[in-house]
C-alpha cells in the first residue's frame, strides 16, 4: 500500500520521481503503477513492459507501453499494444482514443476517423476533443467535419456550439437549423451559449437567429 501510494502520489516530470519509482518498487515490486513511474521518469521500455507483464489485462498499460514503443520507432509493437488496449476494452473511449491518436500520427486518417467515432459514441465528453483533432488534421475543412460528426441529435448540436465557439457563425447556424424545433428544446444550454456567444463576436445576425 505505501509502495502505490508513493507511485500513484509522484508526478514523473517531478526531479525526484526516478528515485520515488525505485523506492516504490522495493516496497511493491509486483504493482505495475510502480514499474509505470520508473519507465515515465527514466524513458524505459523495460518497465513499460514489465507494468504490463504484471497486469496483462489492463489496457492502460497497454497504452503506456504503446505510447512508448511509437516514441522509440518500434510502430508495428505500439500498434500491437494499441490494438490489444482495444480488444480488453472495447467500451472504454480512452482505449479507441489512444489507437486513434496512434493512426493519426501514422497518417490513416480513416482508421483513426473510426476509432475517433467509437471513443465519442462511448464517453460524450470526447466529443468536443474529436471534433477539434479533425478539425485541425483536415485543414479546417467544414465538409469533412460534418460528416464525420453524423446525423445525430447530440452530434449536430455539439458540433453547431463548436463552430459558434471558432466565430464560424453561418457553419454554426447551418447545422443548428438541421435540428428540428423539438430537438433544439432538448439542448437549451448550446442554444443560449451559443446566442450569447455569437452576440459578443459581434454575429449579430446570426445571434437573433
Amino acid at each position: 500500500q505505501v509502495g502505490n501510494m508513493v507511485a500513484n502520489l509522484t508526478q514523473p516530470t517531478d526531479p525526484s520521481a526516478a528515485v520515488a519509482a525505485d523506492l516504490a518498487i522495493g516496497l511493491a515490486p509486483t504493482d505495475p503503477v510502480v514499474h509505470w513511474l520508473k519507465g515515465t521518469a527514466n524513458i524505459s521500455l523495460a518497465d513499460f513492459e514489465q507494468a504490463v507483464v504484471l497486469a496483462p489485462s489492463d489496457y492502460r498499460w497497454r497504452i503506456e507501453f504503446g505510447r512508448a514503443l511509437e516514441q522509440d520507432e518500434q510502430i508495428e509493437r505500439a500498434e500491437a499494444q494499441f490494438r490489444r488496449a482495444v480488444d480488453l476494452a472495447p467500451n472504454y473511449a480512452f482505449s479507441h482514443w489512444g489507437l486513434a491518436n496512434f493512426l493519426l500520427r501514422r497518417d490513416r486518417p480513416d482508421e483513426a476517423l473510426a476509432e475517433l467515432r467509437r471513443a465519442a459514441d462511448s464517453d460524450r465528453s470526447y466529443r468536443d476533443q474529436a471534433f477539434s483533432l479533425v478539425w485541425e488534421y483536415f485543414s479546417r475543412d467544414v465538409g469533412r467535419l460534418e460528416e464525420f460528426a453524423g446525423e445525430s441529435t447530440e452530434a449536430r448540436a455539439r458540433l453547431a456550439y463548436f463552430f459558434a465557439a471558432r466565430g464560424r457563425a453561418a457553419d454554426a447556424l447551418r447545422n443548428w437549423n438541421t435540428l428540428g424545433d423539438a430537438e433544439k428544446a432538448e439542448n437549451p444550454d448550446i442554444l443560449m451559449a451559443m446566442a450569447h456567444g455569437l452576440f459578443l463576436q459581434r454575429h449579430f445576425g446570426e445571434s437573433l437567429a
